[in-house]
């Protein structure tokens, strides 16, 4: 029970009571004074009567008597008046009728009064006459008090409203700097730090303020403090210091992370001999002018929706991987670079000659970072000997086209021919399951295909909200019970907002069929696609459906915005398991990430995970839980 209504009801208790207390003192007093006019009535008719009795019984006058006793009756309000004459034994007798009573029943039988009863012997001096009885009648008395209730009631019960009304609106506006502190606090509990908070003029809550204010300015410089602590520790460990680049473990750890869900991409080697004349001409200062240039212009003709990894691997060396593409897209690619990064030395006329070299490689079938580099490392020297200085060289074994693959995609997304495995996601919290993480591939002919085959000729062709459309009416369809799953939508799917309209429809036809469901959204959709991205999250929201961020940290920039839509967990990119078997540096940067997002109350699982040792390692730097091949992965029968 709120403060508010703990000092309504306690102020309204007691107000009540008082009221109460002046009600029965009324309504008391009301009723005595009746009742005592009942007797006071009867006493005085008995004691009248008493003196004109025996002067009429003296002069034998009966009819004296009789009349004496009617004019008491008609003169007052009596039930009965009745008087007995000892000589002859005879009666005198005046009854009131049964007149119909507008008092309640029920007030009679509780409340009402009990009549003034009294009888005396009349005597004339020594003789006794006769025996007098006076009645009084109750009616009048109950109509008039049940009249006077009736109307103090409706007094008070006014009174009362009136009072409460009034103490409700004294209440609020006594609580209302509270209530401000209260919303105030709510907004530093979703951390929301920059929120203002009006002054007040009550001294304990302008204390309360300016404590809460200095608490929200210390959590706000902390939690900017460890941004800092990870955009330092990540430029340590990640980034070139000259080029602003990726350094060769940032390659290494994001192509690593990407050959983990496909075998095809394309990769570039730029190698600039020119480098190091350029330092004996013009000093190491113009050599780290233009190593910033060439960073600069490689970002600029790179699609960040499309980047896997850009660095330098060396000191005249930069690499690019970029998802699968043609050998004429690449060649395309490569003259745009060759001429790009020749173009940064054009102010430097002394160099005898500039020397840049592109050497590129589409492949369908690398397993390794290591292996990309060999295959890019070819061609580049193949480019040394060409007169336009740059080589593609194709590795194609794989056994469809892409008009094949596109024609099996699109039969598999009519016909939903999906097969479903789940790799089960354990929380450390009481060691229990959080949901089976949904796995998809496609059938044909008696054949799976794993995503990592064909998920890049989805991205290439724009299916990619049409893909998941179909998979997770195919999920919600299929796996059926209380278990809960997970289903990874594609970053692409975002890309347009077909695939947000048709959940929100779907979700108000039967919102029932999507409550074991979580989605996971991609990194990257944040980045690209970030107002798609928000109604989808505003639509998840709205259902209380939970959803988690998948490949966080994989893109660094996107930290702060990711977590400002306050996900309910986060998955960390497969790259940080790589980073974690070296240098002491990336554990450093892989529990910053893990604080940040515990700063926000939200829960962080490790993904990937092979082995009791790299198990050890994510639980001692924070997770809240882990997923991968060691928690074992799990086929759904499906029809």
């Amino acid at each position: 029970m709120s403060l508010y209504k703990r000092i309504l009801i306690s102020v309204l208790s007691v107000f009540a009571a008082l009221y109460g207390i002046v009600f029965y003192i009324q309504y008391s007093s009301v009723k005595n004074y009746l009742n005592e006019q009942q007797f006071n009535s009867v006493n005085n008719t008995v004691s009248s009567l008493s003196l004109v009795i025996p002067y009429q019984y003296e002069q034998n006058d009966n009819t004296g008597i009789e009349a004496a006793i009617f004019a008491a009756f008609d003169s007052g309000y009596y039930k009965e008046i009745s008087f007995q004459l000892y000589k002859d034994d005879s009666f005198i007798t005046r009854l009131a009728s049964n007149d119909k009573s507008h008092v309640p029943s029920w007030f009679s039988q509780y409340v009402g009064f009990s009549p003034a009863h009294e009888k005396v012997v009349i005597t004339s001096g020594w003789t006794q006459i006769g025996e007098l009885v006076v009645t009084s009648n109750t009616n009048m008395a109950e109509e008039q008090l049940w009249q006077s209730t009736f109307d103090l009631s409706l007094w008070f019960f006014a009174g009362f409203l009136a009072t409460a009304l009034f103490i409700n609106r004294m209440i609020e506006y006594i609580l209302r700097p509270l209530g401000t502190l209260t919303r105030y606090a709510e907004q530093l509990g979703n951390n929301n730090f920059d929120a203002s908070v009006s002054k007040t003029s009550v001294t304990e809550l302008r204390t309360l303020n300016q404590a809460m204010q200095k608490m929200a300015s210390k959590l706000k410089s902390e939690y900017e403090r460890q941004q800092h602590v990870v955009e330092s520790l990540r430029k340590q460990v990640q980034q070139d210091g000259v080029s602003g680049l990726g350094n060769r473990g940032h390659f290494t750890d994001h192509v690593s992370s990407y050959l983990s869900e496909t075998k095809s991409c394309t990769g570039f080697l730029i190698t600039c001999d020119s480098f190091e004349e350029l330092y004996q001409h013009y000093g190491f200062e113009a050599r780290d002018k233009v190593v910033k240039q060439v960073g600069c212009t490689l970002n600029a003709l790179v699609d960040d929706t499309q980047l896997v990894a850009l660095s330098r691997i060396s000191a005249a060396e930069f690499t690019v991987c970029l998802p699968p593409m043609t050998v004429m897209e690449a060649e395309k690619f490569a003259k745009r670079v060759h001429l790009a990064v020749k173009q940064a030395f054009a102010p430097y006329t002394d160099l005898t000659d500039i020397k840049v070299y592109v050497g590129g490689a589409v492949t369908d079938t690398v397993a390794s970072p290591t292996q990309l580099l060999s295959m890019v490392d070819n061609a580049m020297q193949a480019a040394r000997g060409l007169a336009w200085g740059y080589s593609i060289h194709q590795d194609d074994h794989n056994a469809f086209s892409k008009s094949q693959w596109l024609n099996k995609i699109k039969y598999a997304i009519g016909q939903k021919n999906y097969q479903l495995r789940s790799i089960p996601t354990l929380s450390l919290t009481g060691k229990r399951k959080v949901h089976d993480e949904i796995f998809i591939s496609i059938c044909d002919e008696d054949k799976i295909y794993h995503a990592g085959e064909f998920v890049h000729i989805i991205e290439q062709h724009q299916l990619c909200a049409i893909f998941d459309r179909s998979v997770v009416e195919y999920i919600t369809t299929t796996v059926t019970g209380n278990k809960n799953i997970a289903i990874n939508l594609m970053a692409n799917t975002f890309a347009t907002s077909s695939f947000v309209d048709w959940f929100d429809i779907e979700l108000q036809k039967n919102k029932d069929a999507f409550r074991h469901c979580t989605f996971e959204i991609p990194e990257n959709a944040f980045i690209h696609f970030g107002q798609t991205v928000s109604e989808f999250v505003a639509i998840l929201n709205k259902y209380r459906l939970f959803w988690g961020v998948d490949n966080f940290g994989r893109h660094y920039k996107s930290l702060n915005v990711v977590v400002q839509y306050k996900p309910h967990y986060v998955k960390l990119d497969y790259l940080y398991v790589s980073m974690l078997s070296r240098q002491q540096s990336c554990a450093e940067l892989i529990e910053a990430i893990i604080k940040s997002a515990h700063n926000l109350d939200i829960d962080v699982y490790a993904t990937r995970i092979e082995n009791n040792v790299q198990k050890a390692k994510f639980i001692e730097l924070g997770v809240d839980g882990y997923q991968g091949y060691i928690t074992k992965s799990q086929s759904f029968v499906t029809e």
